[in-house]
């Protein structure tokens, strides 16, 4: 994640995430594709030698895709500027949440709709959508990569919110196969804090066999300072620790024991 929960020039966060040891990050878009900070990313990570994996589309507004109106029809829109980003810079992949909050809205006809027009031509462009869990397994994930295989829809999962609200669905079982993407987070069970890894409760088997799987695929922590108050000194601080935990967890997950 390039998005740690402080907001400090693109330029020195990117050397810090470089400096303390990681090798990629995933863009998180908060900002509109005419900003000039938001689109000169891609060649600031280059040139800090970080590998892109995929962005993060914005989803305050994503109920809207299920709805009539303008406001489904320019989120659509703006997923579709967040496929074109990621053709025009190398970018594999675009991640999504399918909804914003609990419980997730009904699921509509013009909603798949707008989302099969969008990741036809992302697909076009080579680049892949992938759908993260969220708070209930409930929350459309089966029937997007059932309606857009053929475009290689696939699957996100994310740590925490399997912790917090869902730690008794096996996603890895249901959608493993579809996986190509890791969103790293840890939790006491009771809020989405996005802690580091070690500092809640989470069992991590389940990610040890998503490691088993897929060897190759990125341990991508998201992670956020704002979660910690005064613990750390600085923003520094906090990705040296961020990697020695990601360390630590991928130790832990190429180990035997099965109590993790």
């Amino acid at each position: 994640m390039d998005w740690f929960g402080f907001d400090n020039p693109v330029e020195s966060r990117y050397a810090m995430i470089k400096a303390v040891g990681f090798n990629g990050i995933q863009m998180c878009r908060f900002s509109d594709f005419d900003n000039e900070e938001y689109n000169l990313r891609p060649s600031v990570a280059k040139r800090h030698s970080l590998k892109v994996e995929n962005i993060h589309a914005p989803f305050r507004d994503v109920n809207t895709l299920w709805l009539p109106g303008v406001a489904g029809d320019n989120y659509a829109n703006l997923l579709y500027q967040c496929a074109e980003f990621c053709a025009k810079n190398d970018i594999p992949a675009v991640v999504i949440h399918l909804s914003d909050g609990c419980p997730p809205p009904e699921k509509t006809m013009l909603g798949w709709s707008r989302l099969d027009k969008v990741i036809r031509t992302a697909h076009k462009l080579g680049v892949r959508f992938l759908s993260e869990n969220l708070c209930s397994e409930d929350s459309g994930i089966k029937m997007f990569l059932e309606l857009f295989a053929e475009y290689d829809a696939g699957f996100c999962y994310d740590t925490g919110h399997d912790h917090l609200y869902t730690p008794e669905y096996d996603w890895i079982e249901h959608f493993g196969n579809k996986l190509g993407a890791l969103h790293i987070s840890d939790n006491d069970g009771k809020t989405d804090s996005h802690s580091l890894p070690f500092d809640g409760n989470a069992s991590w088997e389940p990610l040890r066999r998503v490691c088993r799987e897929h060897k190759n695929l990125a341990l991508s922590l998201e992670v956020n300072l704002k979660s910690y108050e005064n613990r750390f000194k600085d923003d520094f601080a906090f990705l040296e620790e961020a990697y020695q935990r990601a360390k630590r967890l991928e130790n832990l997950l190429s180990n035997q024991e099965k109590n993790i």
